[in-house]
């Protein structure tokens, strides 16, 4: 189970006191979600997961940990640093385009990323698209009335009904829509 892939990852290796130590300290927080994510309660109860469905996740965590590890001196910081920073930069950079157009929103960019990775609680610029229809895409009474009710609406209220499926063989889909696509 999990104290079973807990022992097989490892950072560093080695059988030394100093290598067993470095090994603990590199997965300590890795081995914290491990176990609280997959304790026995939650897998069981909420999650219901298989004795065979656990061994299936086990085994796909192992092989992601393995397949995200990287050679010793790899400048992974100047790598995240570039995969952020090159996209905000062209948001910043598209966002002079409309400058003198005082219909479009330019929070956009590093301040939108900003807002994003501080998960801000209220957005400077939250914005929706909307393409009306009928008489409220003609009538802007209607269509003002279309905007006070979607203000006030929630997932809950537009969905039918919700199901979660377990499905991890893929190339056989237990789920019928799904069946075309595999």
């Amino acid at each position: 189970g999990v104290e079973a892939l807990v022992k097989r990852l490892t950072i560093v290796p080695g059988e030394d006191r100093l290598s067993v130590q470095a090994n603990q300290n590199a997965t300590l927080l890795f081995r914290a979600l491990l176990r609280s994510t997959l304790c026995t309660r939650k897998i069981t109860e909420q999650d219901r997961l298989s004795s065979e469905a656990f061994d299936w996740l086990i085994g796909e965590i192992e092989t992601r940990f393995q397949q995200s590890q990287v050679q010793p001196g790899e400048m992974v910081g100047a790598l995240a640093a570039q995969s952020l920073g090159e996209p905000a930069t062209q948001m910043t950079l598209n966002t002079f385009h409309y400058a003198g157009v005082s219909a479009k929103n330019v929070t956009l960019g590093v301040p939108r990323l900003k807002e994003i990775i501080n998960i801000s609680k209220s957005p400077k610029t939250p914005s929706l698209t909307v393409f009306l229809t009928g008489a409220a895409a003609r009538d802007a009474e209607k269509a003002k009335d279309v905007l006070c009710r979607l203000e006030h609406t929630t997932l809950r209220k537009v969905t039918a009904n919700t199901a979660i499926y377990y499905d991890p063989d893929p190339l056989n889909s237990v789920i019928v829509e799904d069946q075309e696509f595999v």
